[in-house]
């Protein structure tokens, strides 16, 4: 149970701290749940099948397109969400669930055409929704090769430097192997005082992301606050931002104004004689590649 709530927490985290990926999970989720509850009321006789054949057909593709729709948007929403792999893998699943669910409440079973057409349009979406979801898992995982190689490439090239620096001069590898070990002594202390963290990406478009997380003390009788968080250097264009406490204080946060160079960040609480909190800000930017010059 341990290492099952170990793996699941990291996802949990992830679905905290960006809304978009909580947007997924509420339509999937949606979903699923009028399936259950449809095909629930079809069971029980208080959702009668419809007499008339064309109808209901148009009825079941209507819904098979509208479960098409709803996975094409959360998977464009989520196209600049790494790590989000997973995460379209069970809306997928969710999806087709509750479409499932729903074909079969509003089955027309008298008819044998509507019954194989209704068939055929889930095995249709069955298939679109199988390889589309494996193709993003694939694209996610080789998304993140170049990362790794990098990685390994740097790790070669600081052992080369060592070992080049041990054959020049010996006296100084247990200075070199002291000053790596003091910052993760004194990591703990780090984030204890950390105020803020950027992480600056650039997307396959040719746009940039930013995620990080800002710290705001409120003093205590202290309804609103705002802070400033700069990007240097600038962003190409004006990005869109979201932003979302990450701490339990029932506060609200939004974005102010907004440049390609920063943004401000308001948050405000609604009891004015509450007492001194500190409150985390998560943030995301994306601007997208600017085209303008290239259309020139």
């Amino acid at each position: 149970m341990t290492g099952q709530s170990a793996a699941v927490r990291p996802l949990v985290e992830q679905i905290q701290a960006r809304p978009r990926l909580q947007r997924g999970w509420e339509v999937s989720l949606a979903a699923g749940f009028t399936g259950f509850v449809l095909l629930a009321g079809r069971v029980f006789g208080s959702l009668p099948a419809d007499s008339d054949i064309i109808r209901g057909l148009g009825t079941l593709w209507l819904v098979q397109g509208g479960c098409l729709m709803a996975w094409l948007a959360v998977k464009s929403l989520t196209r600049h969400e790494s790590n989000s792999s997973l995460h379209r893998l069970c809306w997928a699943g969710l999806l087709f669930a509750g479409t499932v669910q729903t074909s079969l409440a509003l089955l027309p079973l008298q008819s044998f055409a509507g019954i194989l057409g209704g068939l055929f349009g889930l095995l249709l979406l069955a298939g679109f929704l199988t390889h589309d979801a494996l193709e993003s898992v694939t694209c996610g995982a080789l998304d993140q090769l170049p990362t790794l190689s990098k990685d390994n490439a740097e790790a070669v090239s600081a052992d080369k430097t060592t070992e080049a620096g041990a054959l020049e001069a010996n006296s100084t590898v247990v200075d070199l192997e002291s000053a790596a070990v003091e910052p993760e002594i004194n990591e703990d202390a780090v984030n204890d005082d950390l105020t803020q963290w950027l992480k600056r990406k650039r997307l396959e478009d040719g746009g940039e992301e930013v995620e990080g997380m800002l710290r705001l003390e409120m003093a205590s009788g202290q309804t609103q606050r705002s802070a400033h968080v700069t990007f240097s250097p600038a962003l190409a264009m004006t990005p869109e931002i979201e932003c979302e406490p990450l701490c339990d204080v029932d506060v609200e946060a939004s974005i102010g104004d907004a440049y390609p160079h920063g943004f401000r960040v308001d948050v405000r609480r609604g009891r004015a004689n509450a007492e001194a909190v500190t409150i985390e800000i998560g943030f995301q930017a994306i601007a997208t590649a600017d085209t303008s010059s290239n259309a020139a």
